[in-house]
C-alpha cells in the first residue's frame, strides 16, 4: 500500500510541475503576442520600403539588363569575329606549314637571338631532329662547332646589314654524308614592321655538283678523245666552215689549226667529188639523210690526194634546229695503196707462179677438200686427170721414210708449236724414181675457235738443187782434206825453214861478235843486214804458220792472271829502239796502277807489238803516241790501248779489208813498206779471243788511230770454249 501511495504522490508532484510549466508558457505566449504585434507594425513599414526599393531595383536591373544584352550581342559578335580570325590564322598556319613541308628543300626560321621558331620536314630530315625539339634552341646545339660558328657569323652579318645573303656551304646531313648546299637567308618583320627574325632556305646541290664534276670529267674525256683520237674529227656548219678540228685531221690535211679555220670543206675536197659531198651535207642539214658513210678523196696542203673513210651525222639543239655536222675522217691512203699493191701483187703472184714453175696446193681442212694445180702434178710426171685431188693420194706418193716426219711438221705447225711450215721430203715420180720437194704452207685460223680451217702452200722441185748440194758437200770435203794437207805441209815447211834460219841468225850473231873482236867493223853492216833479213823472214814464217792455224781452227789460246804494267814496259823496251831508228818519236801516256788482268798474255803482247810496229812501218820522221787507260762501260772494266801516228793514213774504202789475211792498203804499199799483211789479222784474232774489239780511224796523209779495247777479265762464254 505504501508503495502505491508513493507512486501517486510522485505523479501528483509531476502534475504540479507540469501545471507550473503551463502557466509559464502562457505568460511567455502573451509576451510573444505583444512582441509580434509590434514587429508586425514595423514589418509593414519595412515591407513598404522594400517594395519601393525592389521596384526601383527592378527598373535598374531592367535597364542594366538591356545594356548588358546589347553589350553581350556586341561581345558575341566580336567573339565570333575573333574566332573566325583565329580559325583563319590557324588554317593559314596549317597551310603555311603544309606548304613548307611540301617543299623538298630544308627551310627554317629563327628569332633575333638565333633561337629556332620553326622549320619544315626537310630541315628535320637534314638535322635528324624533330621540330618540337628544335624550337627554342640554337644551331650550336645541333651542328658541329665550326659550322655553327660560321652560321652564327653569317646570321650576325645579315641582321646587321639587313641584306639577304646567298652562299655555298658544305654541311653534314643526318645521313652521315657531306652535302653541298646553297643557303638563301633574309630577315623578316612582324606586324609592326619591326625586325622579328630570319628565314633560311637550303638547296641541296650535291647531285648538281656531282653532275657538274661528271660533266667536267666527261667534257675533259671528250676533249682528250677529240684532240688525241687516232682519226680525224671535224665539226662543219651549214656553210661548210670548220667549227672545230682535231690534231689528227690537221695532220691528215697538212694544215695548222690556224690555217684550217680560214678554209671551208670545199677547199680540201676533191673537185670532182665536192658536188656529191655538198648534196649529202645539204640532205643532212634538211633531215632527209641521217648519216654519211663513204670513202672520198681530200686534197692535202701540198696538193696530193688523200683517201679517207668519212662517217658523218648531223647534230641538233634541244629545239631540233640544225647546229653542225660532226664527221670522223680516217686516212685510208695506206690501205688503198695496200689494196692496190695487193691487187698488183696477186697479178704478180699469178705470173710468178707461172714463171717460177712451182706447184700450188689449197687444202680446205674442215671439208677435207684439196686443190692441186697442174704444175703440182707435172712435177711428179702426171697429167691433170691422172691424180685424184685428195689428201690420201698425196700421202701415198710420199717416200715411206719421210711420211712420219712430214706429218709431225704439219701437226706441229697446225698445233701452233712452230711459227711456220716448211719441210723438204721425197715424193715418188710416175717413173718410179723419187723427186725432192720443198713444201711450204701457211694456215688460215678461225678467230673465234682458234682452229685452222684452210691451208695453202707450194711445191718446189729441189731435185737438181739436192744433187748440186751433194756435189758441193763432196767438193767441200775434198777442200777440207786439201786444207788439212796444206796445214800439215805448212807446219812441216815452217819447221824445215826455221831450222836453217835459226842457224843463219845464230851464226850471223857469232860472226858479228868475232868481227868486233878482230876490229873488222866495216863488215858489220853486211852481217847486220843478214841478221835482220833472217829475223824478218823468221817473223813472216811465224805469221804464216799462225794464220794457217787460225784458219784451220788449231790456234789455241791460254788465259792467266798477270800484272799489266810489266807487260807494257817490256813492249816499250822492245819497240823504242826500232821506232827511233826509223826517225820517229814515241810518246807514251800510261795510267798509273793498271793492276792485273785475267787474259791471254801472249796474245796481248802480240797485238800491241803488231800495232806499234805497223805505226812505225808506215810513219817516217813522224810522231807516234801510245796511251793506256782503264774505263768502265756497262759495268765491265776495260783497258784501252790507243796507238796514234802521223803516217800515210788509210783510205776509207780500204779500212774494211784491213783485217783480212795477206791484205795491205795497195800493192804500192807492199812494195814500199814490205810485209805480208798478216799482222792485223792475227791481232784481230787475239782481240776476239780476249773478248775485245779493235777500232780504226784514219785520214789519208794525216795518220791513223788504232784503239784496242780489252776487258780486264775474259768473258765467261770464251772460257766455256776452251
Amino acid at each position: 500500500m505504501t508503495r502505491k501511495s508513493d507512486d501517486v504522490q510522485a505523479m501528483q508532484q509531476q502534475i504540479a510541475a507540469l501545471e507550473a510549466q503551463v502557466k509559464q508558457l502562457a505568460t511567455e505566449k502573451n509576451d510573444l503576442e505583444i512582441s509580434l504585434e509590434m514587429i508586425t507594425a514595423h514589418a509593414d513599414t519595412v515591407e513598404a520600403e522594400l517594395l519601393d526599393a525592389r521596384n526601383n531595383l527592378e527598373d535598374q536591373v531592367t535597364h542594366r539588363t538591356q545594356e548588358l544584352a546589347e553589350k553581350n550581342i556586341l561581345l558575341e559578335t566580336e567573339m565570333q569575329e575573333r574566332t573566325r580570325i583565329q580559325v583563319l590564322q590557324r588554317n593559314n598556319l596549317i597551310f603555311l606549314q603544309a606548304l613548307l613541308n611540301s617543299i623538298p628543300n630544308p627551310i627554317f626560321y629563327k628569332d633575333l637571338n638565333g633561337y629556332y621558331l620553326g622549320c619544315n620536314h626537310a630541315y628535320e630530315q637534314y638535322l635528324g631532329v624533330k621540330k618540337e625539339r628544335l624550337i627554342g634552341h640554337v644551331p650550336s646545339e645541333f651542328l658541329p662547332p665550326e659550322i655553327a660558328q660560321q652560321e652564327i657569323a653569317i646570321d650576325a652579318e645579315i641582321f646587321t646589314s639587313l641584306t639577304p645573303r646567298v652562299y655555298e656551304s658544305s654541311l653534314p646531313f643526318a645521313d652521315g654524308n657531306i652535302h653541298q648546299v646553297i643557303c638563301h637567308k633574309s630577315v623578316f618583320h612582324d606586324a609592326d614592321d619591326s625586325l622579328a627574325g630570319m628565314v633560311g632556305i637550303m638547296v641541296d646541290i650535291s647531285e648538281r655538283k656531282h653532275a657538274e664534276a661528271r660533266l667536267k670529267v666527261s667534257e675533259k674525256r671528250f676533249r682528250q678523245l677529240f684532240e688525241h683520237a687516232p682519226i680525224g674529227i671535224i665539226l662543219v656548219d651549214s656553210e661548210g666552215h670548220f667549227v672545230q678540228t682535231n690534231a689528227m685531221f690537221q695532220h691528215i690535211c697538212g694544215y695548222s689549226a690556224k690555217e684550217i679555220k680560214q678554209l671551208t670543206y670545199q677547199n680540201i675536197s676533191c673537185e670532182r667529188e665536192y658536188e656529191i659531198t655538198k648534196q649529202q651535207l645539204t640532205e643532212l642539214q634538211l633531215g632527209t639523210r641521217q648519216s654519211i658513210s663513204d670513202e672520198k678523196r681530200l686534197v692535202h696542203k701540198e696538193g696530193h690526194s688523200i683517201w679517207c673513210n668519212i662517217a658523218a651525222v648531223p647534230v641538233h639543239d634541244e629545239q631540233g634546229s640544225f647546229q653542225y655536222v660532226i664527221a670522223s675522217i680516217e686516212d685510208i691512203t695506206a690501205r688503198r695503196q695496200a689494196e692496190e699493191a695487193l691487187r698488183k701483187s696477186e697479178e704478180r703472184f699469178e705470173l710468178a707462179m707461172k714463171g717460177a714453175n712451182d706447184g700450188l696446193w689449197d687444202w680446205l681442212i674442215n671439208e677435207g677438200q684439196l686443190f692441186l694445180t697442174d704444175r703440182w702434178k707435172e712435177m711428179l710426171g702426171y697429167e691433170h686427170d691422172e691424180l685424184d685431188n685428195t689428201i690420201k693420194q698425196w700421202y701415198a706418193l710420199i717416200h715411206p721414210h719421210d711420211k712420219d716426219e712430214m706429218l709431225s711438221h704439219i701437226q706441229a705447225y697446225l698445233g701452233k708449236q712452230q711459227p711456220s711450215y716448211e719441210h723438204t721430203y721425197r715424193m715418188q715420180h710416175k717413173s718410179g724414181s723419187y723427186v725432192w720437194i720443198l713444201d711450204r704452207g701457211i694456215a688460215v685460223w678461225d678467230e673465234q675457235t682458234g682452229q685452222p680451217y684452210r691451208m695453202v702452200g707450194t711445191h718446189m722441185d729441189l731435185t737438181e738443187q739436192k744433187e748440186a748440194e751433194k756435189a758441193l758437200i763432196e767438193a767441200k770435203n775434198a777442200a777440207e782434206m786439201a786444207n788439212r794437207s796444206k796445214t800439215r805441209f805448212m807446219a812441216n815447211m815452217s819447221h824445215e825453214l826455221r831450222t836453217p834460219l835459226n842457224a843463219i841468225i845464230g851464226y850471223s850473231e857469232m860472226l858479228q861478235e868475232d868481227l868486233e873482236e878482230e876490229g873488222l867493223e866495216d863488215l858489220l853492216p853486211d852481217l847486220d843486214y843478214i841478221h835482220k833479213a833472217g829475223e824478218n823472214l823468221l817473223g813472216i814464217i811465224g805469221d804464216i804458220l799462225d794464220i794457217t792455224k787460225i784458219e784451220s781452227g788449231y790456234m789455241q789460246v791460254s788465259y792467266e792472271t798477270f800484272e799489266l804494267a810489266p807487260i807494257i814496259g817490256h813492249i816499250l823496251d822492245a819497240v823504242h829502239p826500232v821506232i827511233s831508228e826509223n826517225g820517229n818519236a814515241l810518246h807514251t801516256q800510261v795510267q798509273a796502277s793498271l793492276g792485273k788482268m785475267y787474259s791471254c798474255k801472249i796474245g796481248l803482247k802480240q797485238c800491241l807489238l803488231n800495232l806499234l810496229t805497223n805505226a812505225d812501218k808506215f810513219t817516217e820522221q813522224g810522231q807516234i803516241w801510245f796511251s793506256v787507260s782503264k774505263v768502265v762501260r756497262d759495268e765491265t772494266e776495260w783497258v784501252l790501248f790507243e796507238i796514234r801516228d802521223t803516217g800515210i793514213g788509210i783510205k776509207a774504202e780500204q779500212i774494211e779489208h784491213l783485217f783480212k789475211p795477206f791484205t795491205q792498203e795497195d800493192d804500192s804499199s807492199t812494195r814500199k813498206y814490205g810485209g805480208t799483211g798478216l799482222g792485223l789479222s792475227i791481232t784481230q784474232f787475239y782481240s776476239t779471243k780476249m773478248g775485245g774489239v779493235i777500232e780504226v780511224e784514219s785520214e789519208v796523209g794525216q795518220g791513223s788511230t788504232f784503239t784496242l779495247c780489252i776487258p780486264t777479265t775474259v768473258p765467261e762464254h770464251l772460257l766455256e770454249q776452251i
